[in-house]
């Protein structure tokens, strides 16, 4: 990582909409946490960060490895929806090591690994991570973050059909209440689902690559089939309408010429990659 001063504001929040949780285990350099009094992130440390949430550090050249794992495939129990502020694993902590290690391992494993060999890390990683980066909640049911986790990845799959609560009662063999409970932290099933249809529609609206589809076709693949009703939800949540969230993504993007025709579409392309991570 190159030098410098990095902000992540509630603009930038809202504007890409990412929901990833980043473990950074530094190797060589020094970075320094704003707000935290000149706490600073030393070699062999590990700082979990969440792009859900705002975030402010400035770094010296510094040689780092880096996790980007998606929220949904966190047991919900021990990683719930709420914005998580910056956590700073120390060398004297025990889960330090371990996830220093882990990811030293990973980035070794990197030339070797096959297709299948990530499927299966991709499975049990975020279990274990959960484990270090929740301790105080050791009673926490896995059972229960499983299921949640299950259900995400459902809904994540499933955005542009119908998907009812009595519906995912019985794909799963729950009852209501239980889904209530289980994504009681969200405003229950149905507010969790909105939710993550208006993410998914603003991504789309902003995603440089989509500008030729109608924000129609956009809200249908979301899974609002009226479009007033979906501008009316969409503004509610994020302050404009779907026309000004796609002229405004316009205006943020850099002039043509600032930028290869290759490094766009590099760009493009790690965009799609990282919102795709927690996909099949």
């Amino acid at each position: 990582m190159h030098g410098g001063k990095y902000l992540r504001t509630q603009n930038k929040i809202r504007a890409d909409g990412y929901d990833h949780l980043t473990l950074t285990y530094l190797v060589d350099g020094m970075i320094g946490l704003a707000g935290t009094h000149a706490d600073r992130l030393r070699p062999k440390e590990v700082i979990v960060g969440d792009l859900s949430s705002p975030s402010a550090f400035v770094i010296t050249d510094a040689e780092v490895i880096q996790l980007i794992v998606p929220r949904i495939l966190f047991p919900a129990a021990a990683i719930p929806d709420t914005p998580r502020p910056i956590q700073h694993l120390r060398q004297k902590d025990a889960w330090c090591l371990l996830i220093g290690k882990l990811l030293e391992a990973l980035f070794d494993g990197l030339p070797v690994f096959s297709r299948q060999d990530v499927l299966i890390l991709r499975t049990c990683i975020p279990d274990f991570l959960a484990w270090g980066l929740n301790p105080t909640d050791s009673d926490s049911p896995i059972t229960k973050g499983a299921l949640v986790c299950r259900l995400r990845r459902y809904i994540e799959e499933n955005l542009r059909k119908k998907i009812t609560p009595a519906l995912l009662a019985k794909e799963f063999g729950v009852s209501r209440s239980q889904l209530y409970r289980l994504f009681h932290s969200t405003g229950g099933i149905n507010a969790y689902i909105q939710k993550r249809r208006l993410l998914r529609s603003r991504r789309a609206l902003c995603d440089p690559q989509l500008a030729h589809l109608r924000i129609q076709d956009i809200a249908d693949d979301a899974g609002f089939p009226d479009a007033a009703h979906f501008s009316r939800l969409f503004k509610h949540r994020f302050g404009i309408s779907p026309q000004s969230a796609r002229a405004s993504s316009r205006m943020d993007m850099p002039p043509a010429t600032n930028l290869s025709s290759q490094e766009m579409q590099d760009s493009a392309r790690f965009a799609r990659w990282l919102e795709t991570l927690g996909t099949d």
